[in-house]
Parts: C-alpha cells; structure tokens; sequence
C-alpha cells in the first residue's frame, strides 16, 4: 500500500473519518455491507465511499475507524437524492449503526453543511453548532443499535451540495472490579477508677474487628506506669488469638500497686489480616492504640498510742491503760481490730467498748469496726498492781488491707513496806533479884520488801543485861542494845528474845526504836514493868 495511504487510515482510525453528501463520487456499498472499495480525492484527508445509483436515492457507507466493518465500531449510512431543485426543500438521512457487542459511549455525528445548503430542521435536534458545523449527540449505543438522523433543508444554488459527516465515540474501558475489604482493629482499656492498695486491680481490654476479613495472631501489650506489675512484670503481654470479621473479645489482666496515687492504663493491640484471594499479598500486622483510663490506688494506714492514767500506782491499786487507733491513711480500714497484753505484775479487771479477756493469753481484743481515713477509737482497760515493778502492755493494731500498728507503754506499780513493831514483857510486875524476858516482834504487814531495818534498845538503871537471842545478833554496851540489820519481806515476820535482871524497885520502861529505807522517820515501841 502507498505510504499516503497507510498515513491516512491511520489519521482516520485515531481521529475520524469524513465523507460527503451530495455530487460527490463515493463508493458504494452492497446489500450485505461487504467489503468497500476506497479511493482518494485530491487533497483528501479521509477516504470516501463510492456512490451507487438507485431508483433516484443514493446510499453511502463508512465503517468506522478503520473503514471495514469487521474491524470497525461504527457503521455511517447516509442515503440522499441523486438530484434536487434548487429553492425546494428536501430531506437526507443518516444512519448510525452499532457493529460492536459493546454499548459505545459518548457517540457523536458531526455534519459539514456547504455554504449552499440552509438547514431547516433536524431529528433529533441539533444540540451544538460551531460555525459550518454541526453534532448530535447520540450518547450511548446498545449493540447492534441503529440510529436515524434526518436532516430537512434547501439547496440555495447549482453548485451542488456537499455534506462531510464525521463521527466520534468512546470504547468502553475494559475494567474489571476487585472486591476491597477493609482490614480494621480497634481495641479499648477498662479498669476501676479505684482501687485498694491490697488488691489486685482488673483491667479489660476489648478487642474489636471493626473489618471484613479475619485477623491472626492478635496480640494486646501494654507497659505499666511505675510500681504497677503483673505476674512479676512491669508490662502486660496479651495473646487474643483469632479473631473473625465484626467479633470482639474481651481478655482481663491483673494488676498489683506497690504504692498509692493515680496510674494511667492504656495498650495497644496488634494483628495480621488473613487473605484468601487469589493474588492478594500477604499483609504486614495492623495496630490500634486503646483509650487511657485511671485508676486512683488507695491504702488505709493505722497509728496506735498507748498511755497509762498514771505514772506509777501502789500495789493493790487500780490503773487505766488506753490505746487510740487512728486511721491515717486515705482508705476505710474495714474490720479494724486490736489486741492488747495485760502487764504481768497486774491482774486484768475491766474493759471498755465490748473489750474481750483471753486468760490463756492474758490479752484483751477488741471489734472495732470500719475506720474512715481520719477516724479514731480509744478503747482502755483497767488493772490491778500484783506485784510491785515495772510492767509492760504491748497492742497491736490490724485492719483490711492495712499494715500494722505497734504501741507499748510501762507502767510501775509501787509496793508499801508497812512494818509493824511489838515489844512485851512476859512476865510483868517482877520481883527484884528476878529476870524477865521482852520479846520483840518485827511484821512487815505492807505489800513491798522493808530494807535495811535497824533496831536500837534502851533499858533503865534498875534493869541490868543478862543474855538475847533471835532473828540477828544483838550487842549490849550499857544500857544499849544494837540489832543487825536486816530485810523483811511482804507479811515476814521476825522476832528476838531479850532477858534482862531487876535490880531496884521501881516502874521500869524498856524502849526499842526501829529504821528502815522505806521509813522517813523512826518507830517506837515502849514497854512498862512493874519491879517491886
């Protein structure tokens, strides 16, 4: 084929192809739309049909783009008279055929009108002119559809009407549509706004697939604000597994304070969505990070004192021991409780607010109940000195979630050395030249040890020493006598025996003086005897 020729299809296939109405040579066209013959006229920029005659019409086809209707989308037909008279209206037609399977879009007939020719009317109407030419608007073609455009006008002089028809439209795309699916995760964080110290806190994460395809391997993790663990960790490690498309999961971890205040929990989970279309790609693991709750950690702590009524009480006396619990935490201390010692030189008697004695213990308990943070109870019990000394009460507060509380306090329990001094005469009046013995008898009648007690005896002229005995040695210088010293415990009794000689008539007195470390000042005894 000549090069031209090769250029000009080409020209025609990309752009559009043109040929005319009237006195114009084209080729024809058979019954059976075979194959056209073309040639080119001079200066032709498209090839054009040849004409055929027949019974006064004429009929012109052109097989867009590519001129033969087996490879062509487009089939333009225009039949139009062979001859008309000039001043007289006369109509054409043209047709437009579909030869694809395909619905073409956006088809559109343009038409050349020659200055000769005035146009009357069109059907369908003429929706957009530009100078000498003109276009319908065909839109959308079904397969196989024919369209009819008729054009009515007069030829206004001799010179012969020539009407070029071009014609544009689009293929349709070959597209095709994969179904998209969204992979989608979204995950939240809930736990209780408080909690106690002593108690492990819970903390639900909800796993959430929000998309349409399922996820593996999903994973929540978290890590832990400062003196937060769980297991032993400072971070949380969940493993939620599969999780199919619209499901969710909810999966708990507990959680240990190891101090008071506010901690924020958050996380993050983690999956990898499952394809099972052909061609997809495997996808890397999708993430979604959880919402932030806190959580105020909260602990009660207990404070407990312990005092006495009194510094020091005597033996046999009664002291009061109180005890104060105070809630100093910001926490209820439910089930508040203490136990106290009773001090071992005292003997238990009374107890305030329901107060319980355990003898085998030798410990009183007492219910206290629920303290408020700030809250105090006093609770006291009541003794009695046994012993002289020094005791000791220990107490020992517990309550829910609160660690002990310790407190102690001495107290004295002082004895009293009561010493009793008796001096008699056994035989009483006694004759001169005749004895007589005078006993001396010591008591301690007090509840304490009487310590370094000394006696010292007197007798008068008309007595003279014979010979003594009894609890320590007595030594006679004159008319003195001295005693050791000695000590005398609670209710000891001591006693000496002490024979002296009358010697002249008379009322006679015997006087024994005593001292000890519990005395201020000394005791006497005085006996009178008869001597006649």
């Amino acid at each position: 084929m000549h090069l031209n020729v090769k250029k000009m299809l080409v020209a025609a296939i990309l752009t559009l192809i043109s040929f005319g109405c009237t006195h114009t040579e084209m080729a024809h066209k058979d019954e059976g739309r075979a194959n056209i013959p073309f040639f080119f006229e001079e200066g032709a920029r498209a090839p054009v049909a040849k004409p055929v005659s027949d019974d006064g019409w004429r009929r012109a086809s052109m097989a867009f783009p590519t001129g033969l209707e087996s490879t062509s989308n487009i089939l333009i037909e225009k039949v139009f008279p062979k001859t008309v008279h000039k001043g007289q209206p006369y109509h054409y037609l043209i047709n437009v055929t579909n030869l694809t399977e395909l619905t073409l879009d956006n088809v559109n007939v343009i038409e050349k009108f020659p200055s000769s020719f005035a146009v009357g009317k069109t059907d369908p109407e003429i929706y957009d002119t530009s100078g000498d030419r003109v276009a319908w608007a065909l839109g959308k073609m079904k397969p196989h559809e024919t369209r009819v455009i008729r054009v009515d006008g007069v030829a206004n002089d001799t010179a012969g009407v020539p009407c070029c028809t071009e014609a544009n439209f689009q293929v349709p795309a070959l597209c095709l549509n994969t179904t998209v699916v969204d992979s989608g995760l979204e995950v939240s964080v809930n736990a209780p706004s408080e909690s106690m110290m002593c108690n492990p806190i819970p903390v639900d994460y909800t796993v959430k697939n929000t998309g349409a395809t399922t996820l593996r391997n999903v994973t929540v993790a978290s890590s832990l604000p400062s003196q937060l663990t769980s297991d032993g960790a400072n971070s949380i490690n969940l493993n939620v597994g599969e999780l199919p498309a619209g499901k969710s999961q909810t999966i708990q971890a507990m959680v240990m304070a190891a101090g008071t205040g506010d901690y924020n929990l958050s996380g993050s989970a983690n999956g990898t969505p499952v394809s099972s279309y052909s061609g997809s790609k495997g996808f890397d693991n999708i993430s979604a990070d959880a919402n932030t709750v806190t959580t105020n950690v909260k602990k009660p702590a207990l404070e407990l004192a312990a005092t006495s009524n009194r510094e020091k009480q005597y033996v046999g006396r009664s002291i009061d021991l109180d005890y104060v619990v105070t809630n100093t935490g910001n926490a209820n201390a439910d089930g508040t409780a203490l136990v106290a010692s009773v001090p071992a030189n005292t003997a238990f008697q009374s107890a305030t607010n329901g107060g319980t004695y355990t003898p085998t213990s030798n410990t009183v308990s007492w219910a206290l109940g629920n303290l408020s943070p700030s809250d105090s109870r006093k609770v006291s019990m009541t003794v009695g000195g046994s012993t002289a000394g020094t005791g000791t009460t220990s107490g020992e507060a517990n309550a829910v979630c609160a660690s002990a509380a310790t407190a102690s306090t001495g107290i004295s329990m002082v004895g009293i050395s009561a010493l009793l001094l008796e001096v008699i005469d056994v035989n009483d009046p006694v004759e001169v030249g005749k004895s007589t013995i005078y006993e001396i008898r010591v008591t301690n009648q007090g509840n304490a040890t009487a310590t370094n007690i000394g006696l010292t005896g007197t007798f008068e002229d008309d007595m003279s020493y014979i010979t003594s005995s009894g609890n320590t040695p007595i030594s006679n210088a004159g008319k003195n006598l001295t005693f050791g010293s000695f000590s005398l415990a609670p209710q000891e009794v001591v006693s000496w025996q002490i024979e002296l000689k009358a010697s002249g008539v008379g009322d006679h007195r015997f006087g024994i003086e005593m001292n000890s470390d519990q005395l201020t000042r000394p005791v006497s005894e005085t006996e009178s005897t008869t001597i006649y």
